[in-house]
């Protein structure tokens, strides 16, 4: 995951809405239709919010005839575990492993 695509989803999940959008999605796939019925948000609104979330790549979409299910995109979030467990456990470099031997 390029450091673009991380700010994107970082972005993407610093909002209110788009988390409770995603708390709904990882309870399965849902059409627009019950999420704005679960939401306190206008269809516009999540419309935006659906489109930040695809763009950055944590949500998938399928059209079934005039509905369009979304859903979690897991190996986005596999990715970004395995980006967040990186930066905090990074591989020892020469300068790092010499300041462990001191």
């Amino acid at each position: 995951m390029s450091d673009q695509t991380l700010e994107r989803v970082f972005k993407a999940l610093a909002d209110k809405n788009r988390l409770n959008i995603l708390k709904l999605l990882r309870q399965g796939e849902r059409c627009g239709c019950d999420l704005l019925d679960r939401l306190d948000i206008s269809q516009p609104t999540l419309s935006h919010h659906l489109k930040v979330l695809s763009e950055a790549g944590l949500v998938n979409s399928v059209r079934q005839g005039n509905r369009i299910e979304y859903r979690v995109a897991l190996a986005s979030f596999n990715q970004l575990n395995t980006q967040l467990d990186q930066l905090i456990h990074p591989e020892p470099t020469c300068e790092v492993r010499m300041h462990e031997d001191i």
